[in-house]
């Protein structure tokens, strides 16, 4: 009996273990709740997001309809969610019961300002969702510039983007390069987008008091959104739109002058001067060289270098102090379903050589109409322009 004992007892403690473990674990899994909810930012789904239970090792991520859901013994915690771009946010005192449901929806606000939306392609992407490199620039602190050309106020302003002038003719033949020149044969001009429309031709003829910012494309990702055409890059330009409030009426004006610096302009001689030098040289020669020989003519027209006088400076004749004038009226008023933009615009530009010039007339107007509870918006633009 003894030894029969002996032999079946370590068996039986070990099954009696196993057995109560089975119940500890069948306990422990009727005393589970579940947390379940949505993660979004700014109304939409943040698919991937982290959803964690603070001191545990509970935690899931969002599927990609930002849903999520967590199993969890009965308790109290702290729920924390994080998603890249936004805020940190955590749900203190979730009271969760045994095999009871907790629903829990998390709204991430943006953690911070440069995430706002910014104009891309035809319409608006989130900062986070840009894989490409863009460059922005408020036109607004732009408009004190005495330029005629918004490509003037560019210049030095983004990096990657170089700004200059090809054309000797005033208020014409600016030329951008973004990063560099990228064709040998074809230009190497970006692609200029207004209020999201491509535009050709000329740029010359928009005016600089029209623009309220400027986004830069700077890389071939580009060319997702526009095709071939933004092999250079791409100036996206958002034009003024009138916001709401009182209306608001802006005239502004410039005026100012053009001259060659004084230490660039050449020192040619005068009449007299260009006589004498001719009748020294004739002497020189007459004294130094053998069988130099000088014509009645050339000493009748520089023996006497005093009758010509001063004569005439043909390099002022034909330069001056040129004028540079622009003057904008711009007249704003905005309801609540539509607004009224017009911007009248006049710049001339004389050029320091004369008979050389551009004058150029714009008119802009902008009119958006908000329809159907705020869910569609029409817009309507004209932008005529003569030089």
């Amino acid at each position: 009996m003894s030894k029969e004992y002996t032999h079946d007892y370590p068996v039986r403690k070990f099954v009696a273990l196993l057995f109560g473990l089975f119940l500890c674990q069948a306990a422990l899994a009727q005393q589970t709740g579940t947390i379940t909810g949505r993660v979004t930012g700014e109304n939409e789904a943040l698919p991937g997001a982290t959803i964690a239970i603070q001191g545990t090792r509970y935690g899931v991520q969002a599927d990609a309809n930002g849903n999520y859901r967590i199993e969890v013994p009965a308790g109290t915690y702290t729920v924390i969610a994080t998603f890249v771009g936004y805020s940190r946010q955590e749900m203190k005192g979730i009271q969760v019961k045994e095999n009871a449901s907790y629903r829990l929806d998390i709204s991430l606000p943006v953690a911070n300002a440069q995430l706002k939306e910014v104009t891309v392609s035809y319409g608006k992407q989130r900062s986070r969702e840009i894989t490409g490199s863009i460059a922005t620039v408020n036109a607004q602190k732009l408009q004190d510039m005495p330029v005629m050309q918004f490509a003037q106020q560019l210049q030095g302003k983004v990096a990657g983007v170089q700004v200059s002038q090809y054309s000797g003719q005033p208020g014409r033949g600016i030329g951008f390069i973004v990063r560099g020149a990228a064709s040998f044969y074809s230009g190497n001009q970006p692609l200029f987008v207004i209020d999201g429309t491509p535009i050709t031709g000329s740029i010359n003829n928009i005016n600089p008091a029209e623009i309220e910012s400027f986004s830069v494309l700077k890389d071939a990702s580009a060319t997702s959104l526009y095709g071939s055409r933004a092999a250079n890059g791409v100036v996206l330009m958002t034009t003024k739109h009138a916001k709401a409030g009182a209306p608001r009426v802006e005239f502004s004006a410039n005026y100012g002058l053009q001259k060659i610096p004084e230490n660039k302009l050449p020192k040619p001689m005068n009449a007299r001067e260009f006589a004498t030098f001719m009748k020294q040289r004739a002497e020189d020669g007459l004294k130094y060289e053998s069988g130099y020989k000088v014509s009645a003519d050339y000493h009748a027209a520089y023996d006497n270098p005093e009758q010509y006088g001063e004569g005439t400076n043909w390099f002022k004749l034909m330069t001056r102090t040129a004028p540079i004038q622009s003057y904008d009226l711009v007249v704003q008023s905005a309801r609540e379903h539509s607004s009224s933009t017009v911007i009248a615009g006049y710049q001339e530009q004389q050029g320091v050589i004369i008979n050389n010039g551009t004058k150029l007339f714009s008119l802009r107007f902008n009119q958006d109409v908000t329809l159907s509870n705020n869910k569609l918006k029409l817009g309507f633009n004209i932008a005529p322009a003569t030089v």
